[in-house]
């Protein structure tokens, strides 16, 4: 049976003490996902996943103290950054690349700054670089991002754009997706992770 993002089997690697899970799927350059705020292996949907690897080795993981991690997450990024290359040293992996979305896209910027010399190329999705954000993150992302669980209609907010309907309809079928393997009892939801996670995206 060909391993998908649906039945990849999760694992996990010794990392400074703590049981780091990952999961690999395809075949090709290694491609670190990172992930975003609040996100876990399973919130990315596996169509992505699995096209991606149609021609790259995709590896999830979750971080330190999040999704099915143990440990606890740093509140410096440069910290939470150096689980990449350790994770990539388990595998016997040398040079990679690294994609991360929103507060993975900081994580990934350091993992990319730390490991110049491994990293081959980077992928950047709805992120900014790290310091103070020029512009100001709007209410209606805290209106949404902040509850303690996220439904259909605030991935509309946050992911999508609610005004449209081929949009709102792309966000029911990725949601469906993603819905096939999620359990959301992994998924942060006090409210102290999100503020220490907000935190790091506001320096």
């Amino acid at each position: 049976m060909k391993t998908t993002a649906l039945n990849a089997e999760t694992k996990f690697a010794e990392i400074k003490n703590n049981k780091i899970a990952y999961r690999q799927i395809g075949n090709g350059a290694p491609l670190f996902f990172v992930n975003r705020f609040r996100g876990i292996m399973d919130t990315w949907d596996p169509l992505f996943l699995d096209s991606l690897a149609e021609k790259n080795t995709v590896i999830l993981f979750d971080y330190p103290g999040i999704g099915s991690s143990e440990g606890e997450l740093p509140l410096d990024v440069i910290e939470v950054a150096g689980t990449v290359p350790a994770l990539a040293d388990h595998l016997g992996i040398d040079k990679f690349n690294v994609l991360g979305w929103s507060y993975g896209g900081l994580v990934a910027q350091a993992v990319t700054f730390q490991n110049q010399e491994r990293v081959l190329k980077t992928v950047l999705i709805g992120t900014n670089p790290p310091g103070e954000n020029a512009i100001p993150i709007e209410q209606v992302f805290f209106d949404h991002a902040l509850k303690p669980i996220n439904d259909l209609e605030d991935e509309y907010y946050l992911f999508f754009e609610p005004a449209s309907e081929k949009s709102r309809q792309a966000a029911k079928e990725s949601h469906d997706r993603i819905g096939q393997r999620l359990e959301r009892s992994l998924i942060p939801s006090t409210m102290e992770v999100s503020r220490d996670i907000l935190r790091v995206r506001q320096r």
